[in-house]
């Protein structure tokens, strides 16, 4: 079993609930964890491509098949990612 930080953790419990929404595509998890954390782009895809690969372990740790996690529209509201011609950021 890998070792995570509260805050992957934190993260990881995030991303099963954007999963849960259907907002997007999870590939296209990033800007979103990068907005609603406050994180760099790196930090972001490295703490999504952890929560791939580690993602079945994830569900027996965190019991996520047992719970709704769903996200409230003012959780996707405040993590949507702003995209103004080409230019990506989380204000304009």
């Amino acid at each position: 079993m890998d070792n995570y930080t509260d805050f992957e953790i934190e993260c990881f419990d995030y991303l099963e609930r954007l999963r849960q929404s259907g907002v997007t595509n999870m590939f296209g998890a990033s800007p979103y964890l990068q907005r609603r954390f406050d994180i760099s782009h790196r930090e972001a895809s490295n703490i999504l491509s952890k929560w791939m690969k580690n993602y079945e372990e994830l569900i027996e740790l965190r019991k996520w098949k047992d719970e709704d996690m769903s996200l409230t529209i003012e959780d996707i509201m405040t993590s949507i990612p702003i995209v103004v011609n080409g230019w990506e950021g989380t204000e304009i």
